[in-house]
């Protein structure tokens, strides 16, 4: 091909209008494959984010009635325990940058109350614990009774208190949930395990 040949081809017609057909066809190739891929990587990421919204509901869902249990045993004059009210799974979602993401702050601010109260509640169990422990052998006394039972009143507000921000909560993931289209529905065997555990850490000594 002499440099003649060269010049008309550059400046045919024909050349560029398939020049440009080939690199728009292979543009938008790129575009959709990069689209795809960012649809796909987005999926997963809303995947994950909803079992892991799945997972902390659970816990909140396992640890209401246990709410409820504590609170009843205090009412029916038990004394105050060491609990623990650790939720480690709903403190991952609350601290997840997935859900700052994509979940709506009303989402945010009921889990931060949940996991905040929670840790509140059981340092109060924890300080009733060892301030009443040495008073246990002197209950026959009517004002140290007393002051057992303004302890108990004050443990069961607390707990009252928990169990129903839990409620908010689960409530404010379920929508969430919802949303995704993440299945939440438990095996019987989970049902089955969940009911033994909360019978037996339900029980009083």
């Amino acid at each position: 091909m002499t440099l003649h040949d060269v010049v008309a081809l550059f400046a045919s017609r024909d050349f560029w209008v398939n020049f440009l057909g080939n690199l728009g066809g292979a543009l938008v190739g790129v575009w959709l494959a990069f689209w795809i891929e960012r649809r796909r990587s987005r999926r997963d990421a809303d995947r994950l984010y909803g079992h892991m919204l799945v997972s902390a509901r659970s816990e909140l869902a396992y640890l209401r009635p246990i709410c409820v249990s504590i609170r009843d045993r205090l009412k029916a004059g038990g004394n105050a325990t060491r609990e623990s009210f650790r939720v480690p799974a709903t403190m991952a979602v609350l601290i997840s940058p997935m859900t700052h993401e994509r979940g709506p702050y009303s989402l945010v601010m009921a889990l931060t109350a949940t996991t905040t109260y929670a840790e509140s509640t059981a340092d109060g169990f924890r300080e009733a614990a060892r301030t009443s422990e040495p008073l246990l052998s002197k209950r026959d006394q009517p004002a140290v009774e007393s002051a057992f039972n303004v302890l108990r009143r004050s443990l069961q507000s607390s707990v009252d208190k928990l169990q129903e921000i839990i409620g908010i909560a689960i409530e404010s993931m379920d929508v969430e949930i919802a949303r995704l289209g993440v299945k939440t529905q438990p095996d019987a065997a989970t049902q089955v395990v969940s009911e033994r555990l909360r019978d037996i850490l339900g029980r009083t000594e």
